[in-house]
């Protein structure tokens, strides 16, 4: 129900990965050559915690990454070219920890972002892309980390 493969110096992920149907926690930090999840990890529908950090090329998610419901931990910390999070980022209802730390080139935060009701950490310290919060944030009644936060013109 675990795999960890952090710092094992893949290149490339297996699209079998999603064969993993009752993986709950996957570690892939630290894999300094992966761009790119295969789209099979959509369908981990029993994965609780992702770990990504240090994915240096990372710059976009598969499409209906949303599709992790269960997700409730994503963390990609040092993701430096990362430009956008998955669009569908607001069916995660469940996720509790969102740790963006260091990824400098994020633009904007989903729109939905007010959905993740559960959510109690934020973590976008050092972000320096990022130029306002979406208002949905005010939604967020469980939060209790938020180390870094936007003011600026949101207009979402």
């Amino acid at each position: 129900r675990a795999l960890d493969l952090s710092w094992s110096g893949m290149t490339e992920l297996p699209s079998t990965l999603g064969n993993l149907l009752h993986l709950r926690y996957l570690d892939l930090s630290y894999n300094f050559e992966l761009e790119m999840l295969p789209n099979s990890i959509t369908k981990l529908h029993n994965l609780q915690v992702l770990y990504l950090r240090g994915w240096g090329r990372l710059k976009e998610f598969p499409k209906n990454f949303g599709k992790l419901t269960n997700l409730r931990v994503l963390s990609m910390e040092r993701c430096e070219r990362l430009g956008e999070l998955p669009k569908d980022l607001g069916k995660l209802t469940d996720l509790r920890v969102l740790s963006m730390k260091g990824c400098e080139n994020l633009r904007e935060l989903p729109k939905d972002l007010g959905k993740l009701t559960d959510l109690r950490v934020l973590d976008t310290t050092e972000c320096k892309a990022l130029a306002y919060m979406p208002r949905g944030i005010g939604k967020l009644s469980c939060l209790w980390k938020l180390p870094f936060f936007v003011l600026g013109e949101g207009t979402s």
